[in-house]
């Protein structure tokens, strides 16, 4: 957020200099910030930048924290499901040496925890009974 408040003012500054006035980017210039933040995170944590409704609107919303909580529930999971072969990617790219048997283990027991995670992931959600009683 401190970033966003210095690259807006450099921003403004620089459209002054060329006769744009500041109201005529307040909200592009938000815009323009928010998606070039989801562009970089998504290239980096596989998700959109958190808290991006508050650079888009300048305010903190419930739908914007649940989106915020979905990211990184998301980022979790590509931490710690499809990171490895990610990194052994870029290793090789590096020219080090990657442990192919060591990446292949690894991938192995990450799809072993997968039907642990969806029996866990099933106990959270509501029962049958309970959606009829919320009339879901």
């Amino acid at each position: 957020v401190s970033t966003q408040s210095t690259g807006r003012h450099i921003l403004i500054h620089q459209a002054l200099g060329v006769g744009i006035m500041e109201d005529d980017l307040s909200v592009p210039g938000k815009l323009l910030w928010a998606n070039n933040g989801d562009a970089i995170s998504t290239q980096y944590a596989g998700t959109a930048a958190l808290k991006g409704d508050y650079c888009r609107t300048g305010e903190r919303g419930v739908a914007g924290m649940m989106r915020d909580g979905v990211s990184s529930v998301t980022r979790m999971y590509i931490n710690i499901f499809r990171d490895t072969n990610r990194q052994a990617a870029i290793d090789i790219m590096q020219g080090l040496e990657a442990d192919l048997a060591e990446i292949r283990e690894e991938v192995k027991e990450e799809l072993n925890c997968i039907p642990v995670l969806l029996e866990q992931g099933q106990k959270l959600l509501p029962s049958a009974q309970e959606n009829k009683s919320h009339n879901i």
